[in-house]
């Protein structure tokens, strides 16, 4: 649920019904109960962030737990500066991807070798601006002002690439709804993509001969008075090498004996590596099998539910 407040602020609210008497969830980074509660997982898996390796948007039960961030246009303490948030720092600023969702009817997107923008080199993102006429991107060294009123000059304030909306263009930003846009460089060229219902539509892509921009920092503005945002930054267990194994035992029976359980594992393999999903459970000192999964070679990431007793 998210509702704002009578003194103006944004506010979220989830909760899962009806609430399970246990969770646990690997990907929680404040928690180690799962490690805790599984006994024995090996085979050279660690848990790593989104932001540093591969990246996927994701839109399951973990973008519910993605916190709200707000984007300001000017600086609460100085209301004549114009606001640009540090959003993520850049592990490989040569290639990485990094989703977005957005809601929002102006949104700027700044890579930058720096966090200040006025000594900053960047490529800027201006999507949906001059009052929804245009999406732009520009490249700046050094030349993006932080002052209401001023504006960049030559060549910052030329854009790279620009593309002007029709009055009837479908917007994509609107206040109605979230829009996810995925930001993605792959050496020298940038990518900006919508994504909705489980397409990707390229809004933007520009080859930039020079490349010569160390991205550093994802920085974002607004000419709306607050935007808001949710980063698809999660955690996930990850390994490099095939043929290993990822086992859990002892599932623990607090509050869940005598009753269903559901695991759900969210997975992406490797082009060519087929992965067995195996669930049993034990009791009595023995093991009862009870559903194998084949995952076949894909890129595709493949949902896998299994729900049985626990004895």
């Amino acid at each position: 649920m998210y509702y704002t407040s009578r003194s103006g602020g944004f506010h979220e609210k989830t909760e899962w019904l009806p609430r399970p008497r246990y969770f646990c969830d690997f990907g929680d980074k404040g928690d180690n109960k799962c490690f805790k509660d599984f006994k024995h997982i090996y085979g050279g898996y660690k848990i790593v962030n989104s932001t540093e390796y591969e990246n996927w948007p994701v839109f399951d039960m973990r973008w519910e737990d993605l916190p709200v961030e707000e984007l300001q246009s000017t600086r609460k303490s100085y209301k004549n500066r114009l606001f640009f948030k540090q959003i993520l720092k850049v592990q490989n600023g040569k290639n990485f991807k990094v989703t977005l969702s957005v809601r929002s009817t102006e949104v700027h997107f700044l890579l930058c070798d720096e966090k200040d923008v006025t000594s900053a080199n960047c490529y800027w993102f201006i999507i949906q601006g001059w009052r929804g006429k245009k999406t732009v991107l520009r490249k700046c060294n050094k030349q993006i002002p932080d002052v209401i009123n001023e504006y960049p000059k030559t060549p910052c304030k030329d854009p790279v690439v620009e593309i002007e909306h029709p009055d009837d263009y479908h917007k994509v930003l609107n206040w109605n709804k979230w829009t996810h846009l995925t930001l993605e460089k792959q050496g020298p060229t940038l990518y900006l993509r919508n994504v909705e219902n489980g397409k990707s539509d390229t809004i933007i892509e520009y080859s930039d001969e020079a490349d010569n921009i160390d991205v550093k920092y994802l920085l974002g503005h607004t000419k709306d008075t607050t935007a808001y945002y949710k980063l698809h930054k999660h955690q996930y267990l990850r390994i490099s090498q095939p043929s290993e194994d990822l086992t859990a035992f002892s599932v623990p029976e607090v509050g869940v004996k005598n009753q269903k359980i559901c695991f759900s594992v969210m997975l992406t393999a490797c082009q060519n590596c087929w992965t067995t999903f195996t669930t049993f459970s034990l009791g009595g000192g023995k093991s009862e099998y009870i559903e194998r999964f084949d995952v076949p070679p894909s890129y595709v990431s493949k949902t896998l539910a299994a729900e049985e007793a626990i004895r």
